[in-house]
């Protein structure tokens, strides 16, 4: 699990630091909350926030980090990863802290997406020694254009 967490920060920090990837032509900022649904013992509705920075250059393709923070029921889940999209359809993987009942443990989620604007989401984390978390949802985001020339459909 350390290898995993450790690899996961590795490709973050890469991809978000290194000056020849972040010469795209357009960058956005994209905050949002997050309603959701966890299932199982301890879940329950879940509600967040999310802030992505993401590239991209006319392909369709769009990747970027992103922190999120969610709280269901006395627990909250702090997590950092990198997403990315292409067309619309998009995954988001990476490590997670897990606070609840006085003990905290480190994750790893996976949280495949869809959408534009409003994007409906199924999210696994997967804790050890204990059983994962299943939650449905969706995120509203809207981005901000930070550097580049705004999206032509022409």
């Amino acid at each position: 699990m350390k290898k995993i967490i450790l690899l996961s920060v590795f490709v973050i920090g890469t991809q978000t630091f290194y000056p020849d990837l972040r010469a795209k032509e357009r960058q956005w900022l994209n905050p949002g909350i997050k309603l959701g649904y966890t299932f199982g013992a301890g879940g329950g509705f879940v509600w967040g926030f999310e802030l992505s920075y993401t590239f991209d250059d006319d392909s369709g393709f769009f990747w970027g980090p992103l922190v999120d923070l969610d709280s269901c029921h006395g627990r909250v889940k702090p997590h950092i990863g990198i997403e990315g999209s292409y067309f619309g359809i998009g995954l988001d993987v990476g490590p997670t802290w897990i606070a609840e009942e006085k003990e905290s443990n480190i994750g790893y989620t996976v949280t495949p997406f869809a959408g534009v604007i409003l994007y409906p989401y199924y999210s696994y984390t997967l804790r050890p020694g204990k059983s994962g978390l299943h939650e449905i949802g969706s995120y509203l985001k809207w981005p901000f254009l930070v550097a580049g020339e705004p999206l032509s459909f022409d």
